[in-house]
């Protein structure tokens, strides 16, 4: 489900989802949401923070390692991912897909990248699942849930999908 800034905080008092994208053209705008969204889930719980900045020489397996690890004192952690590009390649894809799809409610996934209509692949996830996966313009194309989440988003530049 995509959140607008603007109803962010109202979200977040309702509950949490397993995993946030971050995007955005507005860096403020973007620090701001990650802030309330770190701010959300130590109010739950969330007491621990591992951050992974996915540059061009990361070691993906060291992600999905890092998540299987609790420290001795935190119970639930966020594992933060910040993605240089939205193009994480095929490992990158892979590795947060399956980080993704794990039913771990003492996880919390937030991944920050650019603008995400730039990246090669998109995962839209309802309730938990991936329910669609592809391009921007494959998944606008397919007109299933990406497309009428973007077309509610862009209701002004967009025409209607249904």
């Amino acid at each position: 489900m995509k959140v607008p800034f603007r109803q962010l905080e109202r979200h977040l008092t309702e509950r949490l989802a397993k995993v946030y994208l971050v995007a955005g053209d507005e860096p403020l705008l973007v620090d701001e949401a990650l802030e309330q969204l770190r701010a959300a889930a130590m109010r739950a719980g969330f007491t621990s923070r591992e951050l992974h900045t996915a540059e061009r020489s990361f070691k993906w397996a060291d992600l999905l390692a890092g998540a299987d690890n609790l420290s001795l004192f935190a119970q639930r952690k966020i594992v933060e991912i910040r993605l240089a590009t939205p193009k994480p390649g095929d490992e990158g894809s892979e590795t947060i897909a399956a980080l993704c799809e794990r039913n771990d409610p003492d996880t919390l996934v937030i991944m920050l990248t650019a603008h995400a209509s730039d990246a090669d692949t998109i995962l839209v996830m309802e309730d938990g699942a991936i329910v669609e996966q592809g391009s921007h313009d494959e998944l606008l194309a397919a007109g299933g849930a990406y497309a009428r989440l973007y077309a509610s988003q862009f209701a002004a530049a967009v025409a209607p999908v249904d």
